[in-house]
């Protein structure tokens, strides 16, 4: 991007002493001045953003032009009255005589000066990504000074006692300027001289970030008849982190460019606050080895935290592990083809705060403004029995070297993460904590969740030899992640379903959990499992998309006038209701007949509102992993390295997005053309059928002396059987293009899910060493070619995707990444 840059100027010292033998001491300071202009236009955030050059030119349509052109031949005139020649096409002028970027419309201006604006586009209105990236600046001035320091006293009898001291200080100074004449901070001057809009804008943000660890050491080491060797360690570490922010926006500039506050005079936004957190932790270790055959070893230590109250502020954390190196062993020693073999396994715990705010167990607070006056609400509730998260796991591996050519290493591993913070509903009594709603939720240590799988990694020297060299390695994971305990608000929902003749249906539990976008965390499931509507196909009949029904929250009237699905009410009190005949009181929403149909036998819906969720695969991948090959030939090195990762699916939004046609212009996928229904012979021979059958059995409901409505239901009941049959869904297609049912037609759903599979060519590394014959009479000890290449080419269920986004399985408006190639020259004296 152009309005990027960065330049940074570093600076480091060191200095070691050893005055005496046993006394050893050092510091080092390392120091930099750092200026970023940043891309103002969100670039990083992947954003749905029209200043995000990704998002706004994939989504621009390409019938509009980056400069404005006359739409009509003939005379215009500039502000002063004097006539200006055009035709149809020609540049649209600025002052400076350089063509004018199009935002939309451009002015001109009849003989009396008066001005009059020309509309270009409909789509994105004053915006312009390329225009906005010229006038708008956003730069950061940063500061760091890291500090380290340590004093070793060499005792007797093995121990040594340490002292460490780290600190780490660093402030930033952002700025961000919009300017005034595109984009968010547009000003419009109206007829009468008065400026509506931001009209220009500039905010600042200043922090503050400092933390200090202050570590002391106390270990012993002793060798024991050169088999035994112990080695204890003792130790205490204090932490502390202090964030001080500063945010100020102002509007309304008076003169373009200028970046200072004083340029502006209306007030935006300030903010500001302060962050304290601070832990102290004890720590002991023994290990203990025989013979480098034999070695064990423990760990423990016990962590607090000011996020947490003084009664529960401690955890205590502990680990195992242990290695037999069997090859060592004297019954080993005729398997000569084995070089090398362990058996290890270990077992551990870590502590974990960050699940929760800084002042977790405090009641909080938050400043609101209720009609122009300030006000103070609840923010959080007080939570003293909260405490840390730990984190769990244990494994078990074998790892050697065989005939002296083949690393191997097979693991097994169990993760867990155990007494997760979740938010559980208080009784409303204690207030909400929320601005928008009267919920009340207190923080808890609830949740448990699992991640468990196998890693296995090989590497093999296929020729080992004075001029070549060829090794080949590769490596994969399988993992499978499982919710094990969530609160028990959020693992499930009783309804009780209530069958065609009225009567009471079997209990359903149906998943609660949390919802979080397109996945529902719920127990026995994974932390990213699809829970989204199911996307049958298009009926053929009018390339309407179809959704299975959600016959829960909703039911149908048959025409003989009993109710298919719903579910029976409960009260205030969760207790079911029954009506004066003791038949379960419908708690559901009649479907009216419009909004679904019947087809073989199954009742789908047009819209999602009436849609039935389902569970849709995972965003996780099942396996994943990497392969690599090394070739050597003389002083040229080649090496080439492939991910890979196989199972789970990928949300495609951005795909979703340029298949959904408004009613405005956009760019479109190629598929929305290529794929779409259209109206055919077959169509159209069912949408007679369907409508005679209707109408058939509406008239027929009249002459009996049924109601209007009760007709009507019989109309469309027989309409959906008389098109009924096999081939009517169509789930290889997409729906009809039609601005007007385009947001039904494609609603978020499992019809987005697409395979992450992928392989990806991730590098290519390649070299040339000079010969040292040729080196030596320069004086230089080696000198060496490079050329590098990144990202070189993905492969993917859809181009343009890129499923190595995030572990969550969604797609952003980021760039694919980017393919770098590298050249260089390395040289040592």
């Amino acid at each position: 991007m152009k309005d990027s840059g960065f330049d940074r100027l570093t600076g480091r010292m060191a200095v070691n002493i050893k005055p005496v033998k046993w006394l050893r001491a050092g510091m080092s300071i390392n120091a930099s001045h750092q200026k970023f202009q940043n891309t103002s236009n969100g670039v990083g955030d992947g954003s749905s953003s029209y200043s995000n050059p990704f998002y706004f030119c994939r989504y621009m349509a390409p019938i509009y032009p980056v400069h404005s052109h006359y739409t009509e031949t003939g005379t215009v005139y500039d502000n002063a009255g004097t006539p200006i020649q055009v035709n149809k096409g020609d540049y649209v002028l600025d002052g400076a005589g350089n063509p004018q970027w199009d935002g939309g419309s451009y002015i001109i201006y009849d003989q009396n000066g008066n001005p009059q604006e020309v509309i270009t586009r409909n789509q994105n209105r004053d915006r312009h990504v390329i225009w906005e990236s010229e006038l708008n600046d956003s730069r950061t001035i940063r500061n760091t000074l890291n500090g380290i320091g340590y004093l070793d006293l060499v005792l007797p009898y093995g121990f040594t006692a340490t002292l460490k001291a780290n600190v780490n200080t660093r402030n930033s100074d952002y700025y961000k300027y919009e300017n005034a004449v595109i984009g968010d901070a547009r000003g419009t001057v109206s007829e009468d001289g008065s400026i509506s809009g931001r009209n220009g804008a500039l905010a600042k943000t200043l922090y503050t970030y400092k933390n200090w660890t202050l570590q002391e050491q106390l270990r012993w080491n002793m060798t024991y008849n050169d088999r035994h060797n112990i080695e204890v360690l003792l130790g205490h570490e204090n932490y502390s982190y202090r964030y001080d922010y500063t945010y100020t926006s102002k509007t309304n500039e008076a003169f373009p460019n200028r970046y200072a506050l004083s340029n502006f005079s209306e007030m935006a936004s300030i903010s500001g606050y302060k962050t304290r957190y601070r832990t102290e932790s004890y720590l002991a270790r023994v290990q203990y080895g025989y013979d480098n055959r034999y070695n064990i070893e423990a760990s423990f230590r016990r962590d607090g935290s000011s996020r947490f109250a003084k009664e529960s502020r401690w955890g205590n954390f502990g680990s195992l592990g242990a290695n037999w190196v069997f090859s060592n062993e004297e019954f080993m020693k005729k398997y000569r083809w084995l070089n090398q073999g362990k058996l290890r396994a270990s077992w551990g715990q870590v502590g974990n705060d960050s699940g929760s705010g800084y002042y977790a167990y405090y009641g909080l607070y938050g400043s609101w403004t209720q009609n122009s006056k300030p006000a103070y609400v609840v923010s959080q509730n007080p939570a003293r029995d909260l405490h840390w998260e730990t984190g769990e796991s244990w494994g078990a591996a074998v790892e050697g070297r065989l005939f002296n050519r083949l690393n191997l290493s097979v693991e097994y591993f169990d993760k867990r993460n155990k007494d997760l913070i979740f938010s559980v509903y208080a009784p409303s009594s204690a207030g909400g904590t929320s601005t928008g709603s009267s919920t009340s939720t207190t923080d808890r240590n609830i949740g448990t969740i699992s991640n468990r799988g196998w890693e296995i990694s090989a590497d093999f020297d296929i020729v080992k030899s004075k001029d070549w060299t060829v090794s080949v390695s590769a490596n994969l994971t399988t993992t499978k992640n499982k919710i094990v305990k969530l609160p028990e608000q959020n693992k499930k929902k009783t309804v009780y379903p209530i069958d065609p003749s009225g009567k009471l249906g079997q209990r359903e539990d149906l998943p609660v959990g949390i919802t979080s976008g397109s996945y529902l965390i719920s127990e026995g499931k994974s932390r990213y499992d699809y829970y989204t509507y199911h996307w049958a196909g298009v009926d053929e009949m009018d390339g309407q998309s179809l959704y299975e029904a959600n016959l829960n929250d909703y039911y149908i009237v048959l025409p003989d006038g009993s109710q298919l699905g719903g579910k029976q009410k409960l009260n205030d009190e969760g207790e079911l209701m029954w009506d004066a005949n003791g038949n379960p009181v419908q708690g559901a929403t009649e479907l009216a007949p419009e909004n679904y149909r019947l087809i073989n036998g199954k009742y789908y819906v047009l819209k999602t509102t009436y849609a039935q969720k389902k569970w849709a695969g995972s965003a996780l991948p099942t396996t994943y992993g990497s392969f690599s090959a090394n070739i050597r030939w003389k002083n040229i090195n080649i090496s080439a390295m492939f991910t890979y990762s196989l199972g789970g699916k990928i949300y495609d939004s951005p795909y979703s997005s340029l298949m959904t046609p408004g009613q405005s212009a956009g760019n479109y996928h190629v598929d929305l053309y290529n794929n779409a229904w259209r109206i055919n012979d077959r169509s159209n021979a069912m949408i007679t059928t369907y409508k005679n059958a209707y109408d058939d059995a509406y008239n027929a409901a009249i002459a009996a002396g049924q109601t209007t409505s009760e007709a009507n239901y019989a109309g469309y009941y027989a309409a959906n059987k008389a098109v009924d049959g096999n081939g009517r869904i169509n789930p290889n297609t997409n729906p009809e293009i039609n601005n007007l049912t385009s947001t039904d037609n494609n609603a978020g759903s499992d019809r987005w899910l697409v395979s992450r599979n992928y392989l990806c060519f991730k590098n290519l590394n390649i070299s040339y060493t000079l010969p040292k014959r040729w080196t030596a009479k320069v004086n230089l000890s080696t000198v060496r070619f490079l050329f590098s290449a990144e990202n070189i080419h993905l492969w993917s269920a859809r181009k343009g995707m890129n499923p190595m986004m995030g572990i969550g399985g969604g797609q952003s408006n980021y760039l694919v990444p980017a393919r770098v190639f590298t050249f260089g020259i390395n040289a040592t004296i």
